[in-house]
């Protein structure tokens, strides 16, 4: 099995964004992104253009519910990619008195404070008891009545309620993880068509630059952000079964372009850029995540005016 997270960076003709047409440095972006194992790539975005997209479309699609229970149904087959896509994410615990929000950080899940209705707060052990020693502290407590106090609260059972001092008392919960949060918003839309609109690229080269009234349209939707344009519409499919492949085929025009995404096998997305037909065959690029190959080498792509 392979663990390396190779790059297989396309050479690019040009010398300005892809998107907002501005000459200068540009910045390797991921076709599939980093954050989902992604390894297509290619120097064709503006350091500008590459952090807006990152931080405003790309950075939550790991958590849109059926991306992320097709990785984690990959756990197996690439446990280090399942490890850091998970990272971050949000989980449930469930607790005798409430369910609560954990999050995952380098593989333990943790809990975060709760307030409660009653003015009681619920939060993880380790917090809640250096947060009783400074509260203790703060009422004149020696150190030996505060640890003795801990003492107290460490040797209860689940359910049983500790005077710890005059002003506080404490309850062990008993807790257990319900499972993966998985009340995330879908993906947005313009991440698919990103990912078809920069395949694009890939496929006609610096014909991208044309500044013709359809490939405007898309850059402009892209730019800022027009969720509610007509120019372009995205399929929600599925596979059967999760799998350990990214990829992305151009399936021509009929009569627009039309591309299907497919993430970790199972989530598949047909998107249609409805105004635009590419001058290239149908062809498609996938990434194998369990060995790290690609198949088509897109470095060959001819390019078309």
């Amino acid at each position: 099995m392979s663990t390396e997270r190779q790059v297989q960076e396309v050479l690019w003709p040009g010398d300005a964004c892809v998107i907002c047409l501005e000459q200068g440095e540009l910045t390797l972006e991921h076709v599939f992104p980093d954050a989902l194992h992604g390894r297509l790539a290619c120097k064709f975005l503006c350091r500008g253009c590459n952090s807006f997209f990152g931080h405003k479309i790309d950075a939550a699609a790991k958590s849109d519910p059926a991306i992320r229970t097709a990785a984690r149904a990959l756990e197996k087959t690439v446990p280090n990619l399942v490890a850091d896509i998970e990272e971050g994410q949000r989980y449930l615990i469930q607790t005798d008195v409430a369910m609560l929000h954990g999050f995952n950080r380098r593989g333990e899940i943790q809990g975060i404070w709760h307030h409660m209705p009653d003015g009681s707060s619920i939060a993880p052990e380790d917090e809640a008891i250096e947060s009783l020693r400074g509260r203790m502290r703060a009422e004149g407590l020696s150190d030996d009545a505060i640890e003795a106090a801990i003492a107290r609260y460490m040797a209860a059972e689940p359910g049983e309620i500790v005077d710890l001092s005059p002003t506080w008392r404490a309850k062990k919960l008993a807790a257990y993880l319900a499972g993966p949060d998985l009340r995330a918003p879908s993906a947005d839309p313009l991440f698919f068509v990103k990912i078809a609109y920069e395949f694009t690229a890939l496929l006609v080269g610096r014909a991208i630059y044309a500044r013709s009234p359809q490939l405007d349209e898309l850059r402009d939707v892209l730019k800022n952000l027009r969720r509610d344009s007509d120019a372009f519409h995205v399929e929600i499919l599925s596979a059967k079964e999760a799998a350990a492949f990214h990829g992305i085929a151009f399936e021509g025009n009929a009569p627009h372009a039309i591309f299907q995404i497919r993430l970790f096998g199972k989530p598949a997305y047909r998107v249609h850029l409805k105004r635009l037909a590419v001058q290239h065959m149908p062809i498609a690029y996938t990434h194998d995540l369990e060995s790290g190959e690609h198949w088509h080498n897109l470095r060959d792509v001819e390019e078309t005016a």
